[in-house]
């Protein structure tokens, strides 16, 4: 539920912020869920720095709007 809230108040979230603010260790998982439950939601790989300073490559999230995925 708050991956879905993030997504539609703010339209995208990366792996990064599941983990850090909203405490979702696995928000994959998470998304999929809401992708089977009718949900359409892209994934883009960029490269982000944690609090740790480490780099990683993450999925950032991205709640597509029901038209553009009509259109194609």
């Amino acid at each position: 539920q708050a991956i879905l809230e993030r997504l539609q108040s703010f339209g995208s979230m990366t792996t990064l912020y599941a983990r850090e603010v909203l405490g979702i260790m696995s928000p994959a998982p998470r998304v999929q869920e809401l992708r089977e439950n009718g949900h359409h939601i892209a994934t883009h790989w960029t490269y982000e720095t944690d609090v740790s300073g480490a780099n990683h490559r993450q999925g950032k999230y991205v709640l597509l709007p029901r038209q553009e995925v009509a259109n194609g």
